[in-house]
């Protein structure tokens, strides 16, 4: 039995997901087809958005959506993920706003890219955050 790679299992939840809740936002830094964004977008066109290469700009809009009731997803390369790590803390862990934030591996790998979202994460507070190694993903929620 072949297992799902974490980007198409990350697309097919959040896919089914939206199916369900019409709040649900899919945000991506001009990663679509690396982090599942792409599969999303193909059937929720009007709720996706490609910010470009900005990824502050991603967490920061997405800040603002879950101001307005919007349930945000922000799939970002671990990679690039620490271009946001300002407006993570304040535009959104400080405000305790909504929203699930995922990492893919992006340009490392898997154990690197985790690591280091293990590390710069570990103390924001309620920040729903996935990353494709389960287990350190674990130790960051706790």
């Amino acid at each position: 039995m072949q297992t799902a790679s974490y980007t198409n299992f990350f697309a097919d939840a959040l896919i089914a997901e939206a199916e369900r809740d019409s709040r649900i936002i899919g945000i991506h830094a001009a990663m679509g087809g690396g982090t599942g964004m792409n599969r999303f977008q193909k059937r929720f066109n009007s709720r996706t958005f490609d910010v470009g290469i900005a990824e502050q700009h991603a967490v920061t809009f997405a800040a603002g959506l879950a101001c307005e009731g919007m349930a945000p997803f922000v799939a970002i390369y671990s990679t690039f993920l620490q271009r946001g790590y300002d407006q993570i803390v304040h535009d959104v862990c400080l405000q305790k706003l909504p929203g699930t934030y995922l990492t893919d591996q992006g340009m490392t790998s898997t154990l690197t890219a985790s690591l280091l979202v293990l590390l710069v994460t570990i103390r924001m507070h309620m920040l729903p955050l996935y990353s494709p190694c389960a287990c350190l993903v674990t130790l960051a929620q706790a």
